[in-house]
């Protein structure tokens, strides 16, 4: 049943979906995707933003490849290095579908600036929760969407967790001339017994106005206090 699903998905690709600005369906028993906006831009292997809905009819949850458990109909946007999408039922699970994107925009936009896991120090880090009704993956998307809007980069990196990397974000600097900015990565479940449990590791950043280059923000630097409010802020929107 896996192989058919994934014949009928390239199939449907590549005689269905459209040229240019347009959204597309991919569908096979039992599931419907809908691709809203796929762009890549910059050297291989190419980073990607995905915009797409789907539907598992049938399911309470499905595990999606990088994302983690998510739930059975919803919607994400997000960029990847991956174009191939794997849904399942559970984490090593039976396969559901496997979706191949293709772009929708001819219009090619800069890659943003996403540090790597080794970017983030050990020592910057604190702590939250989702509420138990909620999913990560949900919430998580919503935070960072509205609080980073240039985007994140969700990815498994071992041992089941899920970390969660953001583009840099602007703070509010107490000093009029100096531009502040910060970036999280959001690991979960983190601790592992816990699976609504997440840990936050921040990058923060400064520059004068005028200056070209950017500098890490040290832990004595006045301003650490402004990046440690923002990220207490961040944590506050998974509870509400």
């Amino acid at each position: 049943m896996k192989r058919a699903v994934i014949i009928t998905l390239f199939l449907f690709t590549r005689l269905g979906a459209p040229q240019g600005d347009q959204s597309y369906e991919l569908t096979g028993p039992g599931f419907e995707i809908r691709v809203l906006e796929v762009f890549c831009s910059g050297p291989e292997p190419q980073l990607c933003f995905l915009n797409y809905s789907y539907s598992f009819p049938g399911h309470s949850h499905v595990y999606i490849e990088g994302i983690g458990q998510a739930p059975a109909i919803g919607s994400f946007r997000y960029y990847s290095k991956n174009r191939l999408l794997q849904f399942s039922e559970d984490r090593g699970g039976k396969g559901l579908a496997i979706a191949r994107f293709r772009e929708t925009s001819v219009t090619r936009g800069a890659n943003p600036e996403l540090p790597t896991f080794r970017d983030f120090p050990q020592t910057q880090s604190s702590s939250g929760s989702v509420p138990a009704d909620q999913m990560f993956s949900v919430k998580a998307q919503q935070v960072l969407n509205q609080r980073f809007p240039s985007g994140f980069d969700p990815d498994e990196v071992r041992s089941g967790v899920h970390y969660y990397i953001t583009t840099y974000a602007p703070v509010e600097s107490g000093q009029k001339n100096l531009l502040l900015q910060v970036a999280v990565m959001l690991s979960n479940p983190e601790p592992a017994e816990q699976p609504n449990a997440f840990r936050v590791r921040w990058i923060a950043r400064e520059k004068n106005r005028l200056d070209p280059d950017w500098r890490l923000l040290t832990s004595d630097s006045p301003e650490m206090g402004s990046v440690e409010r923002y990220i207490r802020e961040v944590i506050r929107d998974f509870d509400r």
